[in-house]
């Protein structure tokens, strides 16, 4: 398990326009991510894994979409796998 967190730096101009004000977003912080794995020895050469990985996206992308002509925040990008693998 594993949990990670991002900031983006105070002075980056590469920062998401929010589309209701027309500014860049205040906030710095990018995210938290929280990942999962767990793996199972099979044989001697082969092991199944399971992985799981979510990011709550902060408020560094708050309102900074626009579809269709709403204004919305991304949806939190989320992965799950199933992984065999074999080795020879």
């Amino acid at each position: 398990t594993n949990l990670g967190l991002a900031w983006a730096n105070h002075t980056n101009n590469q920062k998401p326009i929010d589309q209701v004000s027309g500014k860049q977003n205040a906030s710095n912080f990018m995210g938290a991510e929280l990942n999962v794995e767990a793996g199972y020895k099979m044989y001697d050469n082969l092991t199944a894994k399971i992985q799981a990985a979510y990011v709550m996206l902060g408020g560094y992308y708050n309102d900074s979409v626009k579809i269709n002509g709403v204004v919305d925040t991304p949806e939190n990008p989320y992965t799950a796998r199933i992984m065999l693998s074999y080795a020879f």
